[in-house]
Protein backbone atom coordinates (compact mmCIF):
# COMPACT_ATOMS: atom_id res chain seq x y z
CA UNK A 1 0.00 0.00 0.00
CA UNK A 2 1.65 3.42 -0.65
CA UNK A 3 1.99 6.42 1.63
CA UNK A 4 0.72 9.80 1.76
CA UNK A 5 3.41 11.78 -0.38
CA UNK A 6 3.31 15.45 -0.96
CA UNK A 7 5.32 16.26 -4.20
CA UNK A 8 7.02 19.60 -4.66
CA UNK A 9 5.87 21.37 -7.49
CA UNK A 10 9.01 20.40 -9.60
CA UNK A 11 8.48 16.63 -9.06
CA UNK A 12 4.75 17.09 -9.62
CA UNK A 13 5.81 19.00 -13.10
CA UNK A 14 7.81 16.08 -13.84
CA UNK A 15 5.65 13.22 -13.42
CA UNK A 16 2.83 15.11 -15.14
CA UNK A 17 5.33 15.43 -17.97
CA UNK A 18 5.54 11.78 -18.33
CA UNK A 19 1.65 11.59 -18.80
CA UNK A 20 0.07 10.77 -15.29
CA UNK A 21 -3.61 11.98 -14.73
CA UNK A 22 -3.68 15.42 -12.67
CA UNK A 23 -6.83 15.03 -10.57
CA UNK A 24 -8.41 18.33 -8.92
CA UNK A 25 -10.63 17.15 -5.95
CA UNK A 26 -11.41 21.12 -5.29
CA UNK A 27 -15.00 22.75 -5.88
CA UNK A 28 -16.29 23.47 -9.27
CA UNK A 29 -15.83 27.39 -8.10
CA UNK A 30 -12.16 27.19 -7.15
CA UNK A 31 -11.34 24.69 -10.57
CA UNK A 32 -13.18 27.24 -12.74
CA UNK A 33 -11.10 30.64 -11.25
CA UNK A 34 -7.59 28.83 -12.11
CA UNK A 35 -5.95 25.48 -12.34
CA UNK A 36 -2.81 23.18 -13.22
CA UNK A 37 -3.14 22.66 -17.24
CA UNK A 38 -4.53 19.49 -17.83
CA UNK A 39 -5.89 18.64 -14.55
CA UNK A 40 -9.47 17.36 -14.58
CA UNK A 41 -11.97 18.08 -12.07
CA UNK A 42 -14.35 15.49 -9.63
CA UNK A 43 -15.05 17.22 -6.67
CA UNK A 44 -15.34 15.61 -3.22
CA UNK A 45 -19.40 15.45 -2.93
CA UNK A 46 -22.16 12.90 -3.20
CA UNK A 47 -21.12 12.01 -6.56
CA UNK A 48 -17.07 11.68 -5.77
CA UNK A 49 -16.99 7.74 -5.36
CA UNK A 50 -19.42 7.25 -8.70
CA UNK A 51 -17.69 9.47 -10.86
CA UNK A 52 -13.76 8.39 -9.76
CA UNK A 53 -15.48 4.82 -10.84
CA UNK A 54 -16.98 5.94 -14.05
CA UNK A 55 -14.10 7.78 -15.42
CA UNK A 56 -10.74 6.03 -13.60
CA UNK A 57 -9.20 2.83 -13.37
CA UNK A 58 -8.52 1.99 -10.16
CA UNK A 59 -4.95 1.15 -11.44
CA UNK A 60 -4.25 4.88 -12.93
CA UNK A 61 -1.61 6.53 -11.33
CA UNK A 62 -2.61 9.88 -10.32
CA UNK A 63 -1.55 13.15 -9.32
CA UNK A 64 -3.81 15.22 -6.82
CA UNK A 65 -4.93 18.69 -6.09
CA UNK A 66 -6.48 19.46 -3.30
CA UNK A 67 -7.02 21.97 -0.51
CA UNK A 68 -4.04 22.12 2.27
CA UNK A 69 -5.30 20.29 5.19
CA UNK A 70 -7.30 17.84 3.47
CA UNK A 71 -4.63 15.24 1.78
CA UNK A 72 -4.81 13.03 4.62
CA UNK A 73 -9.08 12.73 4.81
CA UNK A 74 -8.59 12.28 0.92
CA UNK A 75 -5.96 9.84 0.65
CA UNK A 76 -7.64 7.44 2.98
CA UNK A 77 -10.69 7.89 0.82
CA UNK A 78 -9.22 7.03 -2.37
CA UNK A 79 -7.81 4.21 -0.84
CA UNK A 80 -10.97 2.91 0.51
CA UNK A 81 -12.21 3.49 -3.42
CA UNK A 82 -9.76 1.27 -4.84
CA UNK A 83 -7.50 3.97 -5.94
CA UNK A 84 -4.02 3.08 -4.78
CA UNK A 85 -1.95 4.02 -6.87
CA UNK A 86 -2.08 8.17 -5.71
CA UNK A 87 1.74 8.97 -6.38
CA UNK A 88 1.39 11.88 -4.58
CA UNK A 89 -0.49 15.27 -3.67
CA UNK A 90 0.99 18.88 -4.75
CA UNK A 91 2.47 20.49 -1.79
CA UNK A 92 0.86 23.43 -1.10
CA UNK A 93 -2.18 22.95 -3.50
CA UNK A 94 -3.18 25.39 -6.06
CA UNK A 95 -2.08 28.34 -4.23
CA UNK A 96 1.53 27.62 -3.86
CA UNK A 97 1.61 26.29 -7.57
CA UNK A 98 0.29 29.48 -8.42
CA UNK A 99 2.33 31.50 -6.26
CA UNK A 100 5.18 30.08 -8.07
CA UNK A 101 4.62 31.71 -11.28
CA UNK A 102 4.01 28.25 -13.08
CA UNK A 103 1.55 28.59 -16.37
CA UNK A 104 -2.69 27.95 -15.54
CA UNK A 105 -5.57 27.39 -17.11
CA UNK A 106 -9.35 28.76 -16.25
CA UNK A 107 -12.51 27.17 -17.46
CA UNK A 108 -15.40 29.67 -18.36
CA UNK A 109 -17.62 30.23 -15.41
CA UNK A 110 -21.23 32.25 -16.09
CA UNK A 111 -24.50 33.11 -14.70
CA UNK A 112 -28.03 32.44 -15.72
CA UNK A 113 -28.78 36.24 -16.77
CA UNK A 114 -25.95 35.67 -18.82
CA UNK A 115 -27.22 32.53 -20.37
CA UNK A 116 -30.68 33.72 -21.03
CA UNK A 117 -29.05 36.40 -22.86
CA UNK A 118 -27.22 34.29 -25.00
CA UNK A 119 -30.58 32.30 -25.56
CA UNK A 120 -32.38 35.45 -26.65
CA UNK A 121 -29.49 36.77 -29.37
CA UNK A 122 -27.70 33.80 -30.01
CA UNK A 123 -27.98 30.06 -30.96
CA UNK A 124 -26.10 28.30 -27.58
CA UNK A 125 -26.22 24.67 -27.52
CA UNK A 126 -27.52 23.81 -24.10
CA UNK A 127 -26.59 20.39 -22.76
CA UNK A 128 -28.20 18.57 -20.27
CA UNK A 129 -26.51 15.72 -18.39
CA UNK A 130 -29.01 15.27 -15.79
CA UNK A 131 -30.85 11.22 -15.74
CA UNK A 132 -33.23 10.56 -18.14
CA UNK A 133 -35.76 10.90 -15.86
CA UNK A 134 -35.11 14.19 -14.33
CA UNK A 135 -34.82 15.49 -17.75
CA UNK A 136 -38.20 14.35 -18.60
CA UNK A 137 -40.03 15.69 -15.86
CA UNK A 138 -38.19 18.76 -16.51
CA UNK A 139 -35.71 20.70 -18.43
CA UNK A 140 -34.83 23.73 -20.58
CA UNK A 141 -36.71 24.67 -23.90
CA UNK A 142 -34.61 23.40 -26.36
CA UNK A 143 -31.83 21.38 -24.52
CA UNK A 144 -30.48 18.10 -24.86
CA UNK A 145 -30.42 15.33 -22.76
CA UNK A 146 -26.77 13.53 -22.43
CA UNK A 147 -24.94 11.07 -20.23
CA UNK A 148 -21.56 12.11 -19.17
CA UNK A 149 -20.58 9.36 -21.30
CA UNK A 150 -21.62 10.30 -24.45
CA UNK A 151 -20.77 13.55 -23.97
CA UNK A 152 -17.24 12.65 -24.00
CA UNK A 153 -17.25 10.36 -26.79
CA UNK A 154 -18.75 12.71 -29.10
CA UNK A 155 -15.79 15.02 -28.47
CA UNK A 156 -14.94 15.25 -32.30
CA UNK A 157 -18.82 16.18 -33.19
CA UNK A 158 -18.56 19.94 -31.37
CA UNK A 159 -17.62 22.88 -33.42
CA UNK A 160 -15.36 25.79 -32.19
CA UNK A 161 -17.56 28.37 -33.26
CA UNK A 162 -20.60 27.66 -31.36
CA UNK A 163 -21.34 28.30 -27.46
CA UNK A 164 -21.72 25.21 -25.43
CA UNK A 165 -23.44 25.55 -21.63
CA UNK A 166 -23.11 22.29 -20.12
CA UNK A 167 -25.99 21.71 -16.85
CA UNK A 168 -26.06 19.09 -14.40
CA UNK A 169 -27.65 18.72 -10.87
CA UNK A 170 -25.27 18.34 -8.89
CA UNK A 171 -23.42 21.12 -10.95
CA UNK A 172 -20.04 19.54 -10.03
CA UNK A 173 -20.98 16.30 -12.95
CA UNK A 174 -21.05 19.33 -15.09
CA UNK A 175 -17.32 20.61 -14.22
CA UNK A 176 -15.83 16.87 -14.45
CA UNK A 177 -17.17 16.96 -18.45
CA UNK A 178 -15.73 20.24 -19.05
CA UNK A 179 -12.53 19.45 -17.55
CA UNK A 180 -12.07 16.48 -19.83
CA UNK A 181 -12.94 18.27 -22.85
CA UNK A 182 -10.77 21.01 -22.41
CA UNK A 183 -7.91 18.47 -22.51
CA UNK A 184 -9.26 17.46 -26.05
CA UNK A 185 -8.50 21.19 -26.78
CA UNK A 186 -12.45 22.16 -26.62
CA UNK A 187 -12.46 24.93 -24.14
CA UNK A 188 -15.90 26.65 -25.80
CA UNK A 189 -18.27 25.14 -22.84
CA UNK A 190 -19.57 27.14 -20.27
CA UNK A 191 -20.33 26.59 -16.68
CA UNK A 192 -23.49 27.90 -14.91
CA UNK A 193 -22.18 29.25 -11.62
CA UNK A 194 -25.80 29.05 -9.60
CA UNK A 195 -26.77 24.94 -11.72
CA UNK A 196 -29.67 24.13 -12.98
CA UNK A 197 -31.89 24.98 -10.15
CA UNK A 198 -31.21 28.95 -10.39
CA UNK A 199 -32.87 28.66 -13.96
CA UNK A 200 -36.03 27.74 -12.83
CA UNK A 201 -36.07 30.32 -10.16
CA UNK A 202 -34.93 32.65 -13.27
CA UNK A 203 -38.03 32.17 -14.80
CA UNK A 204 -36.20 30.68 -17.91
CA UNK A 205 -38.46 28.45 -20.55
CA UNK A 206 -38.91 25.14 -18.72
CA UNK A 207 -40.86 22.09 -20.30
CA UNK A 208 -42.67 19.55 -18.33
CA UNK A 209 -44.01 16.99 -20.40
CA UNK A 210 -45.69 14.98 -17.43
CA UNK A 211 -47.70 18.31 -15.86
CA UNK A 212 -51.00 19.06 -17.55
CA UNK A 213 -52.27 22.43 -18.67
CA UNK A 214 -54.95 23.75 -16.75
CA UNK A 215 -58.06 23.14 -18.38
Amino acid sequence: MMELKFLEIQEFKKLKEQGLTVLDIRSPRQFAEGLVPGSINIARNELFGKLMRRLLLEDQALLIVAEPGSEEVLFKELQTLGFEEVKGFLKGGFEAWQAAGEPIDVVIATDTEELLIDRRFGQPVILDLRPENEFQGEHLAGSRNISLEEMLQEVDDYASNKTYYVLSRPSSEAMTAISYLKLEGKHNFYYLNEGFEALKDAGADMVMPGKKKPG
